[in-house]
């Protein structure tokens, strides 16, 4: 399995950034491969590669472009979504671009970025979950130690409850030292990782901060 991970991270900064990113990066796909039997292979992480983006700056990565298309660095869906502005001309990755240049037509190359919440469509999920949940029931679990996205806090609490409903629970931490609890849902998450399996908080080992 083929993965592009972590072009993001390699070619938005640059510089010493890239040192700590090929430190710390646990490239999840390669966790989940492995559990099924699955051989991963990461192209960005190849040394030639990341030689070259540490050559980089953060400035060399950006780049004003005019056109129609909303820029990727301006998180366009959810901008657009809180009726924010959506208008930005400044683009990111523009190593990665201009590899591509005379490869891909320039609408793919400068192609708006779309999480994939929102190029699945799963994004309209949250519109009719928090409808069958109380601000009663929400304080409740509060209560209990579990916290909530600050955007689509009802959406997020009411999943929840269909978690307990079905009789699950956060897994407890067995292996001290090897994992630790988050702070969203109390469930198990192994050290060195930020993002909760459980829950999807993030950071999981933190109260600042926001989903």
């Amino acid at each position: 399995m083929r993965t592009g991970d972590p072009a993001d991270e390699l070619f938005e900064g640059g510089g010493a950034e890239v040192n700590d990113i090929v430190a710390r990066y646990i490239p999840q796909a390669r966790r989940i491969a492995n559990k099924i039997g699955l051989r991963t292979d990461f192209p960005y992480l190849d040394e030639g590669v990341v030689d070259i983006a540490r050559t980089l700056r953060r400035s060399d990565n950006l780049k004003t472009v005019q056109g129609s298309v909303p820029s990727d660095l301006f998180e366009y869906y959810e901008r657009k979504r809180f009726g924010l502005r959506t208008d930005s001309i400044e683009w990111g990755k523009i190593s990665l671009r201009r590899a591509m240049y005379g490869v891909l037509p320039d609408d793919v190359v400068y192609r708006m970025k779309a999480p994939l919440q929102y190029g699945a469509w799963t994004y309209r999920l949250t519109e009719t979950l928090g409808r069958d949940i109380t601000e009663a029931e929400i304080i409740e679990f509060e209560r209990q130690g579990k916290r909530f996205w600050t955007k689509d806090r009802a959406a997020h609490a009411e999943l929840y409850k269909i978690y307990v409903r079905a009789g699950l629970h956060p897994p407890e931490v067995t292996r001290p030292g090897e994992e630790y609890e988050c702070t969203w849902c109390s469930g198990a998450v192994e050290m060195g990782r930020k993002s909760c399996d459980t829950c999807g908080g993030w950071p999981a080992n933190s109260k600042a901060g926001d989903s």
